[in-house]
């Protein structure tokens, strides 16, 4: 599903790491530096979002569409199936990581005014049946970024909800290991 490719990053500090253990020998204060600077930037690298997904992205049908709407900071999912766009949920990026160069999740904590609404089982668009969040934190997962051209994304779901309470367990949750529990279907989504 994913591409676990090694970057260049993680071979280098890799082969420093090596050369220091095989070679036997001493790090200086330059080489822990060294070190250092390319481990900071493996992990900027992967907290980043990829700027190849910023912009807007729609699966355009016959009966209607949806979409993400992705910003620097800001995530916007919305859908017109006949009576006008809304938005669905929205929120900031609290959290980023890259997967591989075209596969990630994004974990937002949504907007006060923008959360989805969940209906208890079938009792959809009843007001009286919503069933409340978790928490106000999610992964969008994305995979299959081509930069221009397409990207398949999905929002974490589970039934009961699968929001959590804060970054941390959000960050723990969100997981590339764990999405297969919870993206069951992504859709293919075009720029805009």
């Amino acid at each position: 599903m994913f591409s676990g490719k090694k970057t260049l990053v993680k071979r280098a500090a890799f082969a420093i790491l090596a050369f220091v253990l095989f070679m036997g020998c001493k790090m200086n204060d330059d080489d822990e530096d060294l070190l250092t600077q390319l481990l900071l930037l493996e992990a900027s690298r992967r907290q980043t979002i990829n700027p190849a997904l910023i912009g807007r992205w729609a699966d355009v049908q016959s009966w209607g569409y949806d979409g993400y709407t992705v910003e620097g900071s800001r995530i916007t999912y919305f859908s017109d199936y006949g009576g006008g766009e809304v938005i669905e949920f929205a929120g900031t990026i609290r959290h980023f990581t890259n997967f591989s160069g075209s596969a990630g999740v994004i974990i937002i904590q949504y907007d006060p005014a923008h959360k989805p609404v969940y209906y208890a089982e079938g009792h959809w668009g009843d007001p009286a049946h919503i069933l409340p969040l978790k928490g106000d934190y999610n992964g969008i997962y994305f995979k299959g970024l081509n930069p221009g051209i397409s990207v398949q994304m999905g929002q974490a779901f589970l039934q009961g909800g699968a929001e959590e309470t804060s970054l941390e367990a959000a960050r723990a949750a969100f997981t590339l290991e764990r999405e297969p529990m919870y993206v069951g279907y992504y859709g293919t989504y075009l720029p805009q």
